[in-house]
């Protein structure tokens, strides 16, 4: 009878331990993180945890608890509150209906010793007062900073804002987990000492901000962002590997005579994440910009034979498709924020100011004032004024003979189409790279990424959304409207949008050779005779 007694106290105390253990999981506060550790006062400073309420408690300092008009941001996994004067070191707590939380330990930087000789940084590194608005910032609208020390819009200097989300305060010192924006990036609206207004790129998410400068690393900040205009949304991806390999042979060159060739690089982007090594031909880079690379060569190169250059990029391409709200898309305003100006306008590739463009621009906007409905309109009148043909010139393969002609080939079309959506207000860029077809070989082709305010850039085909199909290719949307805000696996990019090379004398003679890029050339010599075989782009899965 003991022994049952026994038996039973001890299941009794195990399952009011349980119930305790369980209690404590589901309701009681918890702390898990503080950013920063050591905080001067007015300083804004971030916690993490679990079961922190979604309403307002109260925030113990020594026991002591904190103004309300100090909580900057309350939520059940994140508060945000101001340091107050007159503390050297306290033990946080939060205090809900349900109990207080573990202990976490806050210093006044301004208070903390600093032995000689050692840094002193944190004197100098940025802060975050306030982030306006931190909740509800939609992609593409304009988000203020106010803060301390961000210094000029230097070298160095950046923005970073969560890229996926993370459980828990992300590292900062791990550049994956974040999407960095230059100082002198168009997102950038203002940089200065103690203010920073930004745009919210879309391939941020939820999470937080910070600043980087020369002189240190801010204090994380909540950001929630959020999507108006509907959702895009990432499915099934391939990891590819592309090679484009260039061989040459330099057989005379004055001593002053240069051959530039440029390879154009795969750029990131929502649809598609790439990563490129430079494998043979290190010694001839002379230089980089934003989705290419040049290599020089001279005389020195006329004594060296056969020279190879090997540039591989290891590509993963996800499916895409926008769910969009359409009540809730709205045209681009006046004058169009920083960021999209270029996308907006004539350049080299794109005649905006061509009469023709102009008016059909005109006849659909009296028609239809929602975007999406004149993207749809929009693929409907490239359907019907240009046939699509093969392997044109690349001289003849432009916007401009197709408009006059009525027939082109993919690119000819795509540049065509991406000059009516900018003459109708929508931003938009022409992509270039390949189709992979059923035998696994490829196709050069062209596509568009068009931007809606409040969602971000979405990939289309407008090709393919009005039943083109290549020869051997079998398109992994069976309705043909899904091309119309949305890509499959199969569209491998490698140039997006117009690319400035640098500038070259007038003497120097250019050309273009790879009809898979929309480089302006990618070959530019002087004084040297050079014999160069630029094959076409090695493509391979290296996985599901």
């Amino acid at each position: 009878m003991k022994r049952k007694l026994g038996l039973g106290a001890l299941l009794a105390a195990a399952a009011i331990m349980a119930a305790v253990l369980a209690y404590r999981a589901l309701y009681l506060p918890e702390l898990i993180a503080i950013d920063p550790a050591a905080s001067r006062p007015n300083q804004a400073v971030t916690l993490f945890g679990r079961n922190l309420g979604n309403r307002q408690g109260s925030i113990l300092l020594d026991e002591v608890p904190l103004p309300s008009s100090a909580v900057v941001d309350w939520s059940s996994r994140l508060i945000t509150f101001r340091m107050p004067h007159g503390i050297d070191s306290s033990a946080v707590r939060i205090k809900t209906s349900f109990g207080k939380s573990n202990a976490l330990m806050l210093a006044n930087a301004a208070k903390v010793p600093v032995p000689y000789g050692q840094s002193t940084t944190f004197l100098v590194q940025p802060l975050i007062a306030s982030v306006k608005p931190a909740g509800n910032a939609a992609v593409g609208s304009k988000v203020s900073i106010e803060g301390e020390r961000f210094g000029e819009p230097d070298e160095g200097s950046e923005l970073c804002i969560t890229r996926t989300y993370v459980a828990g305060l992300p590292d900062k010192s791990d550049a994956a987990n974040f999407v960095h924006v230059p100082a002198s990036d168009s997102l950038i609206e203002r940089w200065d000492e103690h203010a920073i207004v930004f745009r919210v790129p879309d391939t941020a998410e939820s999470g937080f901000v910070f600043v980087r400068t020369p002189h240190g690393v801010s204090n994380l900040y909540p950001l929630k962002i959020v999507r108006a205009g509907g959702q895009l949304l990432r499915a099934d991806s391939i990891q590819y590997s592309l090679e484009q390999r260039i061989s040459v042979h330099v057989s005379a060159s004055l001593p002053e005579g240069r051959l530039s060739l440029f390879v154009p690089l795969p750029m990131s982007s929502l649809h598609e994440r790439a990563a490129n090594a430079l494998v043979l031909g290190k010694e001839l880079l002379n230089a980089e910009g934003p989705g290419w690379m040049e290599f020089l060569l001279g005389e020195k190169e006329a004594r060296r034979g056969k020279i190879e250059i090997l540039v591989r990029s290891s590509i993963e391409v996800s499916e895409m498709k926008a769910e969009l709200r359409l009540g809730s898309l709205q045209e681009i305003a006046q004058p169009a924020p920083a960021f999209l100006a270029s996308s907006l306008t004539s350049d080299a590739l794109v005649p905006v100011d061509n009469p023709s463009i102009a008016a059909s621009a005109a006849s659909i906007r009296k028609k239809e004032r929602n975007p999406y409905y004149q993207i749809v309109r929009a693929s409907q009148w490239l359907a019907s004024t240009i046939r699509i043909q093969n392997a044109l010139p690349l001289a003849e393969d432009n916007a401009a003979s197709a408009l006059k002609t009525g027939k082109g080939s993919a690119r000819g079309a795509v540049l065509a189409f991406t000059a009516l959506l900018r003459a109708l207000g929508i931003p938009a860029v022409p992509v270039s790279g390949f189709l992979v077809l059923e035998d696994g070989t490829t196709q050069p082709h062209f596509w568009v990424e068009y931007y809606l305010m409040g969602l971000g850039w979405v990939p289309m085909d407008p090709l393919l959304a009005q039943g083109y199909r290549p020869p051997r290719f079998k398109a992994d949307f069976a309705d043909p409207a899904h091309y119309l805000r949305g890509i499959d696996r199969k569209h491998v990019g490698i140039s997006r949008g117009s690319v400035v090379l640098p500038a070259f004398s007038p003497e120097v003679g250019k050309k273009l050779k790879a009809a898979w890029s929309l480089l302006p050339f990618d070959e530019a010599a002087a004084g040297i005779s050079a014999s160069v075989i630029r094959e076409t782009p090695k493509l391979s899965v290296l996985a599901y």
